[in-house]
């Protein structure tokens, strides 16, 4: 297949988009569109990018995207064209329209702002009628945008972070994501009480990686020292990915803290299928997502409180001995990127070749 992914970030900076061009570009022919936004190129082979510079205002560099991407499909056939949703995209199929799209979305509009949550999600259903083939990130989604008909779902996935088998002889936490709205001081107030209680308390630790635009690191730090536990609660700023395998390695319970709100309650948690793969246990939140990935087997299920939390620790410190780290690993085989493409490819397969019965 000539496969064209189209996408507003920058190539290599959207996950999910680069995981699709490495797996299917071992197979298929592969291009991906993109503004340059001057962070760090990042080549892979097999994968052609095509960079478009962002200038002007917000409205005239869209429809400058936009008059660029049907000016490239009516240049360059393609078998499909795989687009991550943008405003107005749905004009690319209006001027396109023997070209087989996929319309994709990766999230609803994350806000507490609920006026710009209904207009944002609106819009992008009505845009979603003008194409044939719709893929969503999860069926919570789906259903919150009403489009679960129609949808094939595309679901998250991973990699290993760590090879490295977890024995689960104390606690050492990590939690991987940004800090922004997630509300983790509760985790660490959490952690604190939780120490007040157990033997030992030096034994147990937590990480926390990642960054804010607040000043989310240095309130955690500071709340860490005013509870006498900053020798034990580390917290680094934002890591890359590629950097992160030694954290992975010490840690064996991954923190998947995230506020059960109706804007995060549908959103697929990058960070829990981190830690499953990477053989830890997890403690995570009861939003609708973790609740079809968290079971007895891996990790516990509490709400996003710090009395939670610590509840939580005891509950994961109590059933210790049951959780195997290659169990866990083994289990989450299929949130795997490898085999998350898979599928995605043999969708592309079924359309593409649908496509040419019908124009035979």
């Amino acid at each position: 297949m000539k496969i064209l992914i189209v996408c507003h970030k920058q190539f290599g900076h959207h996950i999910d988009t680069f995981q699709y061009c490495r797996y299917l570009s071992q197979k298929h022919s592969v291009q991906y569109l993109c503004w340059d936004t001057n962070q760090t190129r990042q080549d892979l082979y097999g994968v052609r990018v095509i960079y478009l510079q962002r200038k002007c205002n917000i409205l005239f560099r869209n429809l400058r995207f936009i008059a660029t991407l049907i000016s490239f499909l009516k240049a360059n056939p393609v078998d499909i064209c795989f687009i991550k949703y943008f405003n107005g995209c749905f004009l690319i199929k209006l001027f396109c329209p023997r070209i087989r799209f996929i319309f994709d979305i990766r999230s609803g509009f994350v806000s507490d702002n609920r006026l710009l949550r209904v207009l944002y999600d609106t819009t992008m259903r009505l845009e979603s009628i003008f194409f044939r083939h719709v893929t969503v990130i999860s069926r919570s989604l789906a259903r919150k945008l009403r489009i679960e008909n129609k949808a094939k779902i595309l679901p998250l996935g991973s990699l290993p972070i760590t090879e490295q088998v977890k024995q689960f002889d104390s606690l050492d936490l990590i939690y991987v994501g940004t800090l922004s709205k997630r509300n983790i001081e509760k985790t660490v107030t959490g952690f604190a009480n939780f120490l007040k209680t157990v033997p030992q308390p030096e034994k147990y630790s937590y990480t926390i990686i990642g960054s804010g635009y607040k000043g989310e690191e240095d309130h955690l730090r500071s709340l860490a020292a005013e509870y006498g536990i900053e020798s034990q609660v580390r917290v680094t700023g934002y890591i890359p990915f590629t950097e992160l395998d030694g954290y992975f390695a010490k840690a064996n319970i991954g923190v998947s803290f995230i506020p059960i709100t109706p804007y995060f309650d549908a959103q697929p948690p990058t960070k829990t299928f981190d830690y499953l793969l990477s053989g830890m246990a997890v403690i995570g939140t009861a939003t609708t997502e973790n609740k079809l990935y968290i079971n007895d087997s891996n990790g516990v299920l509490i709400d996003d409180s710090a009395e939670s939390f610590k509840n939580g620790l005891h509950r994961i410190q109590g059933r210790i001995n049951e959780f195997s780290s290659e169990t866990i690993r083994k289990n989450a085989q299929k949130y795997h990127w490898q085999h998350i493409v898979h599928g995605l490819e043999k969708y592309l397969l079924k359309i593409t070749r649908k496509g040419h019965e019908q124009n035979a």
